[in-house]
Parts: structure tokens; C-alpha cells; sequence
């Protein structure tokens, strides 16, 4: 498989500036309805909210609501259709969304439509799944943007099939390609650490089957391989903190699950770990070396009914190997929350016990945290800068660098530095003694800085 030697120059580098544990802040903004199942994703500086529903299983929003972070602005884009159930996933400076169900009066209607909004240019395209469904998970690494699984169900308490393909969008050609998952299923755990993504667990058999099964794809050799979760479930929480990729939390037959997984991506190990309440339909993310798993609740099985919601932050600590826990202010489930550099926001959601949909947004920002965020439009680049091979094994290849440079450093993802790079304008640099992992180049000129970020195999 091939890989473009180019880094697109719109980055985020998310760094951990210093190792005591300190305590972060909560806040609130507010989506322009009340709704639940509400999908959020981030990239640049701009935080994306879509799909849900509305009004119980009544009708989906085709309104997607674009908040701003660095000016505090929100802008809104209007869908031909509904994205409720998509897969949603995102890269530098685009964010996919890709299938989905869209509700007129609770019967829904399933789509194949991928948008695709560049946030460099505030522009959206589309493109085409080869199946069309819902409740399928979408993940990207290494130039590629993987959909898979999901389901063709079009209203509560239906049969309905699942499914197995997988569709990879290649960034660099604009191609697609398919591929199967090991075993189909929908509702599954996604994430992506280095040259590999994961979906593992899910549902099957129109919700009447769990699955444990974890199908791994390695962007960088094209091939796929499995693993198993300690216990079989779908509707947890994933997140991925420097070299761990944890799986928490779940439904299946049995009820609300308090499982953790987390798999050591360089040693290849598995360990367990319990969250402090058992819960599904969850959210997580991670900042710096820490992992959120936020909200969630239980289900009542019999009549597929959400019956329960916790305010409950469960909080892993990378560095320590430690859990701690906290409280957000509003106790939600049904939630799918994103992380914007020091930011968590967590959108919408169930509260059961309320009976109320919610309109809020809590917003945990990370103390001692620092994000930097660089366009080379800001340098006044002549060129671009491009990083070969990537990801990379031995040495890396540095082209086009600004004559006017001023410091070059390599660090890694909890921003440390682990190399300085020596020369007026260095043309490689040796990283064969560097751990697997994401790394960023950082570039200083009088003009300003920015961060390139490749892998280290």
C-alpha cells in the first residue's frame, strides 16, 4: 500500500506541558434545540454537531451547528438529510459523515451519503458508501477513512439486518475500496493509535447478540488481524491516550457494563480495568495523557428504552496508570461527545429521570494544558514541507524548509522533546531510536511556529 510523502500543512499538536495532575473547569454553551444522539466531531478550530433526534424517535435534525472556538462563533449548514446513526470520524482539516438514518414521523429511511466538511476553506463535498445504513463506526488513520458495519433498521423495534463491509476512502486519490469485518455487527467501539484502527465489540441479530470480537486494520501494511474484549458488549466509550486505546463501558443481554479493555498498541497486550458505575451509550476522549469516559446509564432490554443517566466522569491517567472520577454538571446519556485541544464537549443527550432531552453542551476544559495550532499560510511557506516516508521506520526525510528557520525539534504526544534537530536547515533526521508512536516536527521562524505530525514505526 502506497503513502503520500505529504503532510497537509493544517495541523493540531496536542500537548501535555506538565505532569502534575490539576484540576480542569467546567462550562456550558447551547445547541440550537434540545436533542438527543446528538454526533460531534473537531478539527482545526472549528467543533461539529449533527443528527440526533428529536421529539422521542419522531424526526432528525438536518441542521448541522459549527461552533468556533477560537472566536467563540457558531455557523450552521443545512443537510438535504438527516444523520441520525452515522458514522463520523475525522482528520486534520476535514470531518466525514458518512451514512445515517434520517426520521419523518419514526420511520426512518437510510442514506449512503459521506459529507465531507474542509475546515480550511469552510466548503462541503460528498461522496457515496457502497451499502447504505446506520449505527456504523468510522475511523481515519494514515490517509485513510475507514466505515464499518452497521445496520439497515428504519424504526424502533424491528428486524433488521447487519452487516460487514467496510468502506476506505483514500484521502490522497478521492478512491474508495471495501473490505469485511470478521464478523458483522453495528453499535461497535472505534478508535486509532499509530497505522491502525479498531472496531471492536458491537451488537448483531437485531440487538439480541454481543459481540467481543475486535478486528484490527494496519493502514501501513493493508492487512487485517483480530482480538477479543474481555466481555462481549456495544455502546461503550473508546478513547486513544499515547499508546493505549481503551474500550469502557457497554451494553449487552445482560445489561449496563462496567468493563474496561485496554490494549497496549506497542507491546501488544491486553489488561481490564472496571468503571466506577456500570454504564452504556457513553462518550470519551482524551487530552494529554488523560482519557475522559462521560455520562452514560442504563437501558431497560425488554422495551429498548433508555431508563437511567449519570452526570459521572471516569478519568485514566497515562502517565500513572491511575483512575480517578468527577461530575460534569448535567447527568446525560445517549451521548457522543469531541475533543477540540484542551476542550471535551459533550452535546445533548437523555436524562431519563427528567424525562428531558437536553439542549446544553458541557465543556470541560484541561488545566496545565497547551494546544498548538499552526497553518502554513501563516509562515508564508513558498512552498510545502514534506515529511518522507510517513509513517517512518529509520530516517525522515525534511524538504522545502523556510531559509529563515530558527529552531527545529522533534516532540512527542505529550510534548516533550525528544529530539533537536542541528543545522541551519536540516534535510533528515534519524528518529530510529524513537518508540512507536505520533510524533510532531515543530518548526520556529520570526513569522511563527507550526507542527507537522507523522508516525514512528
Amino acid at each position: 500500500m502506497k503513502h503520500p510523502a505529504t503532510l497537509i500543512l493544517f495541523v493540531i499538536c496536542i500537548f501535555w506541558l506538565d505532569q502534575n495532575i490539576a484540576l480542569g473547569q467546567w462550562s456550558q454553551l447551547n445547541l440550537s434545540e434540545s436533542k438527543f444522539q446528538v454526533f460531534a466531531a473537531a478539527a482545526g478550530s472549528k467543533v461539529l454537531f449533527g443528527g440526533g433526534v428529536i421529539g422521542g424517535l419522531v424526526s432528525t435534525p438536518h441542521k448541522v451547528e459549527i461552533y468556533d472556538v477560537e472566536n467563540e462563533e457558531w455557523s450552521y449548514f443545512e443537510h438535504a438529510a438527516g444523520h441520525h446513526g452515522a458514522g463520523v470520524t475525522a482528520t486534520e482539516d476535514k470531518i466525514f459523515i458518512g451514512g445515517g438514518l434520517d426520521f419523518v414521523n419514526g420511520q426512518g429511511t437510510n442514506f449512503d451519503e459521506v459529507d465531507i466538511y474542509d475546515v480550511s476553506n469552510d466548503s462541503w463535498d460528498s461522496t457515496h458508501l457502497s451499502i447504505a445504513r446506520n449505527s456504523l463506526s468510522a475511523a481515519a488513520a494514515g490517509g485513510k477513512v475507514l466505515f464499518a458495519g452497521g445496520n439497515d433498521q428504519t424504526r424502533a423495534l424491528s428486524q433488521f439486518n447487519d452487516f460487514d463491509v467496510v468502506d476506505i476512502y483514500d484521502q490522497a486519490t478521492g478512491t474508495w475500496d471495501t473490505a469485511y469485518l470478521s464478523q458483522s455487527r453495528y453499535g461497535m467501539f472505534k478508535a486509532a493509535v499509530g497505522t491502525k484502527i479498531l472496531f471492536a465489540g458491537g451488537a448483531r441479530n437485531s440487538d439480541t447478540e454481543a459481540s467481543a470480537v475486535v478486528d484490527i486494520y494496519d493502514v501501513a501494511t493493508d492487512t487485517w488481524s483480530t482480538a477479543a474484549l474481555s466481555v462481549a458488549r456495544a455502546a461503550g466509550g473508546s478513547a486513544t491516550v499515547g499508546k493505549y486505546v481503551i474500550f469502557a463501558g457497554g451494553i449487552n443481554t445482560e445489561g449496563s457494563s462496567d468493563a474496561v479493555d485496554i490494549w497496549d498498541s506497542e507491546e501488544d497486550t491486553w489488561t481490564t480495568a472496571n468503571l466506577s458505575l456500570a454504564r452504556g451509550f457513553l462518550t470519551a476522549g482524551s487530552i494529554g495523557n488523560k482519557a475522559f469516559f462521560a455520562g452514560g446509564g442504563g437501558v431497560d432490554l425488554a422495551n429498548a428504552f433508555l431508563n437511567s443517566s449519570t452526570s459521572r466522569v471516569d478519568i485514566f491517567d497515562a502517565s500513572t496508570g491511575g483512575w480517578s472520577t468527577a461530575e460534569m454538571p448535567t447527568s446525560r446519556t445517549a451521548v457522543y461527545g469531541t475533543v477540540s485541544c484542551d476542550q471535551l464537549f459533550i452535546p445533548g443527550g437523555w436524562t431519563p429521570e427528567t424525562g428531558f432531552m437536553q439542549r446544553s453542551i458541557d465543556v470541560y476544559t484541561e488545566a496545565d494544558f497547551q494546544c498548538i495550532t499552526s497553518r502554513a499560510s501563516e509562515l508564508s511557506l513558498s512552498s510545502q514541507i514534506r515529511l518522507s516516508p510517513n509513517p517512518v521506520y529509520g530516517e525522515l526525510n525534511i524538504e522545502n524548509l523556510p531559509q529563515n528557520l530558527e529552531y527545529l525539534e522533534i516532540l512527542d504526544q505529550y510534548g516533550r522533546t525528544r529530539l533537536i534537530l542541528q543545522g541551519k536547515t536540516p534535510s533528515r533526521a534519524d528518529v530510529s531510536g524513537l518508540s512507536r508512536g505520533w510524533y510532531c516536527l515543530r518548526l520556529s521562524t520570526p513569522q511563527g511556529a507550526i507542527s507537522l505530525p507523522f508516525i514512528k514505526m
